[in-house]
């Protein structure tokens, strides 16, 4: 009985341990994916959503250009 339970409880500690692994992935992806998720150049402690409600509750990107200087 006693074994039964540590064996149940290291199981749920893994899949706890599975799930914040996972978790963490998934925001490291939308963290480099997504513009607004990513860090603002200017302050990286907040993200560009952030930024954006910072200056004003309505401002939404819409729109993202890439710009590459110096191309060789």
């Amino acid at each position: 009985m006693k074994s039964q339970k540590i064996r149940l409880v290291k199981r749920v500690r893994k899949e706890e341990m599975l799930d914040k692994i996972a978790q963490g992935r998934l925001n490291k992806f939308y963290q480099e994916v997504c513009l607004l998720e990513q860090a603002f150049v200017k302050d990286p402690k907040q993200t560009i959503q952030q930024y954006l409600h910072s200056s004003n509750k309505e401002l939404t990107a819409v729109a993202c250009k890439r710009i590459t200087l110096n191309e060789e």
